[in-house]
C-alpha cells in the first residue's frame, strides 16, 4: 500500500472481514490471518498498538445498520 496521503499508519481490510469483526469474531483472529492489515509507519503502529486493538475490538460493541 502506497502512502500517497501521508498518513502515519493505516487499518485496512476488506468489507466481509469488518463485519466478522462488528460480528464478535476476535480482532486478533483477523490480524493474524492478514484479513485486517495495518500499513504505514509500523514503528509507530507498535507504539499504539494496545490503543488500535482497543479501537478494533470496540467495532463489535457497535451496532449494524440495517
Amino acid at each position: 500500500m502506497s502512502n500517497a496521503f501521508g498518513y502515519r499508519v493505516v487499518i485496512a481490510g476488506q468489507e466481509d472481514a469488518w463485519r466478522d469483526l462488528m460480528g464478535g469474531t476476535k480482532s486478533w483472529a483477523l490480524l493474524t490471518t492478514g484479513r485486517i492489515t495495518i500499513d504505514g509507519d509500523l514503528l509507530e503502529a507498535n507504539r499504539i498498538h494496545e490503543a488500535i486493538c482497543l479501537l478494533v475490538e470496540s467495532l463489535a460493541d457497535v451496532p449494524e445498520e440495517k
